[in-house]
């Protein structure tokens, strides 16, 4: 006959191995629900990192239209598409970029949730085409330098190929992350300007 100590004895082993697995259950479930966590917080940041993308890319796509001004008397004469003044090309992509991203004069945003802090433009260049030949015009706050190349052969810094007279613009920025962790980032966007039937359009 068993015992009251050992009938004792024997219950707690039992309570504690209940104990036991109910904490290794708990603490299963807590992870569970942590990783879940975390795998949600995980999707909705890349989906404001497409948003912050895109969002960008339409206001480059706006700008490059906005400042791709043709020469009027040029193209009336020759049908040639030639940006002929850089410097206001510029200034006018600068302005089409602020209005389309909502940025002050600084370049700084105010909408934390697709651009933290400022925006940078660090890239600006006319490809003006004619014939087989294609003049590079690099644009920047210091000056103004130009580059000979080949129609077919000129690629833009990010490797696209000049098929037409256009505007390329490059331009990097951070966004806010998971935790308040800032991520660099940076777009860049070849338009390009071709004469169809009904007139003019950018690619």
């Amino acid at each position: 006959m068993k015992s009251g100590r050992y009938v004792h004895r024997l219950q707690s082993i039992r309570l504690m191995k209940a104990v036991s697995d109910g904490q290794i259950e708990w603490v299963i479930g807590l992870f569970g629900i942590i990783l879940m966590m975390l795998l949600m917080l995980t999707e909705f940041q890349l989906l404001a990192y497409r948003a912050s993308s895109d969002y960008m890319e339409d206001a480059l796509a706006a700008g490059g239209l906005a400042c791709a001004k043709i020469d009027t008397d040029i193209y009336g004469s020759s049908h040639g598409l030639i940006i002929s003044d850089p410097l206001e090309s510029y200034e006018e992509y600068k302005r089409a970029l602020r209005v389309n991203m909502g940025v002050d004069e600084n370049f700084r945003s105010g909408n934390s949730t697709l651009i933290t802090g400022g925006v940078s433009i660090d890239d600006f260049r006319i490809y003006n085409v004619s014939g087989d030949s294609v003049t590079e015009i690099c644009v920047s706050d210091e000056g103004v330098s130009s580059h000979e190349g080949r129609l077919g052969e000129k690629t833009t810094p990010s490797g696209q190929i000049v098929g037409s007279t256009g505007v390329y613009g490059e331009i990097s920025y951070e966004v806010q992350g998971l935790f308040g962790i800032r991520t660099g980032a940076h777009k860049s966007k070849l338009v390009e300007v071709r004469t169809t039937a009904a007139g003019k359009e950018g690619e």
